[in-house]
């Protein structure tokens, strides 16, 4: 049962990781029953799962309580006894004790971290609160660690947080996710007369898509594309995909205060669904993921995940993963210089347009080829064999009747076993632990 607050992603990166790792589950595991637990959902949330072979299910709301957090703490009735319970960082992971104080003595806690809040303290401002963010931030990753050392196994989102958290949890066995392409973007087609544009016949778009609270602005690098598409002048505009809703004009004010972009080439949209986001990409020419320190960068595999071009800082996880991918490293910047990422940028505007969508699409290819989902799930399967083995516990299966073979014997065959069988052709291309 995963535990996260929605399952479509109106809400970012972690929702996005979230119904991805379970739809794959689901997937590649299908001897597994794969649940997800959300705050909220509705009618078409609840179709889209089921098409992917995963039960979504909604919390109940507590009388007098309006507090979402509070309702995912009882178990659905749906579920009254789950084999394992995987939560998300320090957001999710404090409901899972609720959870086991109440399931069997053999349920199982995966804890999936997706920061280093040490890491992310020095760059962020101060928040509205007026607290101290390295102080802050301290006390998040102290909090993170405790998560970590009550679950019974530990799972990081790709090898930059690997390294880090198996330093800082010496006592604990530290495995890593690394996800593969987000399949809900579907992957970008431009037509024949966008490609026969070259440089000079437009205004070339780069997007940016991230959360905008104000402490988090310079973390996130906002002000270093900024300054690198004033350099460029008015034929690059920049457009921000993340504002809350009703504050567009708040971050457009910040941009404009603390770099040189002129208004004509900035516009500030707030966060919307996935459809439009696939809009997004597909109206621009390049993506860029400029953060300073970054754990990950779920929006930069959305955006390779729909073909179109980006480039990404040295400071991302996701440009850990890159390094690993053929040619994947010209598409990072190894610079928090204005002018390095104008130049890098400036680069991709003057290549033939057919050029830059056949690089997005051939690294798009390598990826899937380094960091297949399968895999990743195989590795999954295993780790939860061993967690509910140590538990004393068993991976309840999906009745199997509707898919037996004819002449194939129903007898049941342990979790690990199925599961070494799920990708036996693969190559072990990705770190295991």
């Amino acid at each position: 049962m995963f535990i996260c607050d929605e399952w479509k992603s109106t809400k970012g990166g972690l929702s996005t990781f979230n119904r991805c790792f379970a739809e794959n589950v689901a997937k590649y595991c299908s001897h597994i029953d794969v649940s997800c637990y959300v705050q909220q959902s509705d009618e078409n949330d609840r179709e889209n799962a089921k098409k992917k072979s995963v039960t979504l299910l909604t919390a109940v709301k507590l009388p007098g309580n309006r507090n979402q957090m509070d309702w995912l703490k009882c178990l659905p009735k749906e579920l009254p006894n789950p084999d394992v319970v995987i939560t998300h960082g320090r957001k999710f992971g404090p409901i899972a004790p609720f959870i086991m104080q109440k399931a069997s003595s053999t349920c199982c806690w995966v804890q999936v971290v997706h920061v280093f809040c040490q890491d992310i303290g020095k760059y962020k401002a101060r928040s509205s609160k007026g607290e101290d963010p390295i102080e802050d931030n301290e006390n998040k990753h102290q909090d993170e660690l405790e998560l970590c050392e009550a679950a019974d196994a530990v799972v990081t989102v790709g090898t930059k947080l690997w390294e880090k958290y198996s330093k800082c949890l010496p006592e604990t066995t530290v495995r890593v996710i690394t996800p593969g392409i987000v399949e809900d973007y579907p992957l970008y087609e431009p037509r024949q007369e966008r490609l026969r544009l070259s440089d000079g016949d437009g205004v070339f778009d780069v997007l940016m898509v991230g959360r905008t609270q104000r402490e988090d602005l310079r973390l996130k690098g906002y002000d270093v594309i900024a300054k690198a598409v004033s350099l460029l002048g008015r034929k690059v505009h920049l457009t921000l995909v993340g504002s809350e809703r009703n504050q567009q004009k708040e971050v457009e004010k910040w941009f404009l205060t603390k770099t040189s972009i002129y208004k004509k080439q900035l516009t500030v949209c707030r966060y919307g669904d996935r459809e439009i986001l696939i809009r997004k990409f597909k109206s621009s020419d390049l993506f860029v993921l400029p953060s300073r320190e970054d754990a990950f960068g779920m929006a930069a595999l959305e955006a390779l995940s729909s073909g179109i071009p980006i480039l990404v800082s040295e400071s991302s996880g996701i440009a850990d993963v890159l390094r690993k991918v053929e040619n994947g490293a010209s598409f990072i910047v190894s610079s928090n210089d204005p002018a390095d990422w104008a130049r890098r940028i400036r680069q991709v505007s003057i290549q033939e347009p057919r050029d830059r969508y056949d690089a997005a699409r051939r690294l798009r290819e390598n990826y899937i080829e380094n960091y297949p989902w399968k895999q990743a799930c195989q590795e999954v399967a295993n780790l939860l064999e061993e967690v509910t083995k140590s538990k004393g516990s068993d991976i309840k299966e999906k009745p199997c009747s509707h898919s037996v073979n004819p002449g194939r014997s129903t007898q049941r065959v342990p979790l690990k076993r199925k599961a070494m069988n799920i990708s036996d052709e693969l190559d072990d291309r990705s770190p295991t632990n």
